[in-house]
């Protein structure tokens, strides 16, 4: 810290950054360490910027396994401003799909 005159705060925001993008990975009571490169055929969960993305030279397609509509949970009704009045109508679906290589 002393070396670069920077607080202990950034020094953690820096490593928590760097592990998110999937760079570095800390063991408990072990330390920080490098991930290798980025490899072909590789998709990075932590920092997922879309299958497509990470995988460029696949084709991707998409299933719909199932969608049903579904009452939203209070708190889905407050984050998605869904308090309309009764005469409008409106709907909230539960989605579950699969994604692939062709």
């Amino acid at each position: 810290m002393e070396l670069y005159d920077v607080s202990k705060s950034t020094i953690v925001k820096a490593l928590e950054r760097l592990e998110n993008r999937g760079l570095i990975y800390q063991v408990q009571g072990s330390g920080v360490f490098v991930r290798r490169p980025k490899r072909a055929d590789y998709v990075n969960l932590i920092d997922n910027n879309g299958f497509t993305a990470d995988l460029p030279m696949h084709k991707m397609a998409s299933k719909v396994l199932t969608l049903r509509k579904i009452k939203p949970p209070k708190k889905f009704k407050l984050s998605l401003a869904l308090s309309r009045p009764r005469s409008m109508k409106y709907g909230v679906y539960a989605i579950s799909m699969l994604m692939f290589c062709v």
